[in-house]
């Protein structure tokens, strides 16, 4: 699939030229330089963003998959593609002859059938060489809509996010681990093994007591020795380097306002800013209590609950910590949580939503006959048994689930073009 156009700027005409090879890797060249290159997972709505010349540039599909065109989007408005220029062939010199013409129907059925001996020489290959590549476009969101109960909550939240403040993505450590950051129970286990307090810290996350375990980890180390260890996990070094994709790079779209997060890194701020949408406010710990006016006004704000990799002195991981930030309902930490969760919808995306402090919470806004729903991208339990307790326990606490299958985590990125592509073609 390929696009080309030329337009005029205030600098001067330029031309954009687009290429998805048959890796569904896109490239993008402005006046032939190259400015994104990027793996396509489906091609449906805006699939390439950048910025150039002080303007704004989006790449668009129109219709579905391969049986749609490529559009080009600048500030919002479209740009026609450039027409192909007619063929033309110089006349042969003179007392020379020309060579004898070719029937139309003659051509036509040689290059037909040119085309034929190319398509089965290059699915013969592609048979012998390559394994079957994984499902993709609407085979993909059909595994999802399929799943009982998913096809009427993936209604409910698309009607949601066409709505003027749509939803408030709340961001857990799912959608950090594929740039090889570290989920918390895997960072507490590993350091654990180093302090050989490894049964000791297993049994407090058998029970669900991630800070009784944090607690006893920070004491064993010593508050330098476990900050390090903190820097070291999750710290800027850990990204650098690597390409922003994946799930995250739908956030943005996905996001009308505000952004709640339990992760410490700095991803979302690197992937919000690369795509010109960088937030106006990050908040955490004692600066969230500034951060109201922020949200009352829709502003792009983010707000990372537990603290900042950037921040030793005003993290919550401890039991300590939590009594201190969330001992008292009427300190900014769960007034602001409290708010949000009763006058806005939230998306919870990479969460484990099992028993936490902002479950507990969500669970007593959930008893109110006005309380609105929420709705979370989870992954669905393997064992039926296990899955219609999960359910109930969603549904007690307020919460609508967008199953995905046992173990599927490639689904997230896809489904969640999906969401932005439906919300775009409403």
């Amino acid at each position: 699939m390929k696009g080309n156009w030329t337009f005029q700027l205030d600098d001067g005409t330029h031309t954009v030229k687009v290429d998805i090879n048959l890796l569904n890797i896109l490239t993008a060249r402005f006046d032939e330089a190259t400015v994104y290159s990027g793996y396509v997972v489906l091609l449906l709505g805006e699939i390439a963003r950048f910025e150039k010349n002080g303007h704004e540039f989006g790449v668009r599909v129109k219709g579905y998959g391969n049986f749609g065109s490529l559009i080009l989007m600048i500030d919002g408005n479209e740009v026609n593609q450039t027409a192909a220029p007619p063929s033309t062939s110089p006349a042969p010199p003179q007392g020379t002859q020309a060579p004898p013409a070719v029937e139309k129907t003659e051509l036509t059925d040689r290059a037909r059938q040119l085309w034929k001996n190319v398509a089965s020489q290059m699915n013969e290959l592609q048979t012998e060489a390559t394994p079957a590549p994984p499902k993709r476009g609407q085979d993909t969101i059909t595994e999802i809509t399929n799943i009982q109960g998913n096809q009427s909550n993936l209604n409910r939240l698309t009607a949601q996010l066409k709505t003027p403040l749509g939803v408030i993505p709340f961001v857990g450590a799912g959608l950090s681990i594929p740039f090889g950051l570290p989920g918390w129970t895997q960072f507490l286990l590993s350091r654990a093994r180093e302090a050989s307090l490894e049964p000791q810290i297993q049994a407090h996350l058998e029970k669900g007591k991630y800070e009784e375990a944090a607690e006893d980890l920070l004491n064993a180390l010593a508050p330098l020795a476990f900050n390090d260890a903190i820097d070291d996990a999750y710290g800027d070094g850990q990204l650098a380097g690597k390409p922003l994709q994946g799930a995250v790079l739908s956030l943005v779209q996905l996001a009308a306002g505000p952004v709640i997060t339990t992760n410490f890194d700095h991803l979302l701020e690197r992937v919000f800013k690369q795509k010109a949408r960088e937030f106006e406010y990050v908040a955490w710990g004692a600066r969230v209590g500034l951060a109201g006016q922020a949200f009352h006004q829709n502003r792009r704000l983010l707000l990372k609950i537990h603290g900042d990799v950037s921040d030793r002195l005003d993290r919550i991981l401890t039991r300590s910590d939590y009594e201190s930030h969330y001992g008292d309902p009427n300190q900014p930490l769960p007034r602001m949580i409290g708010n949000m969760l009763k006058t806005r919808t939230l998306l919870f995306i990479g969460c484990s939503l099992n028993q936490d402090r902002i479950v507990s919470i969500l669970q007593g806004i959930a008893q109110e006959d006005w309380a609105d729903a929420h709705y979370a991208i989870v992954e669905r339990p393997a064992a039926e048994d296990d899955s219609r307790p999960r359910a109930r326990f969603l549904s007690a606490h307020g919460i609508r689930p967008i199953w995905y299958p046992a173990g599927r985590h490639d689904l997230l990125a896809p489904l969640l073009q999906y969401l932005v592509a439906q919300t775009q073609n409403g």
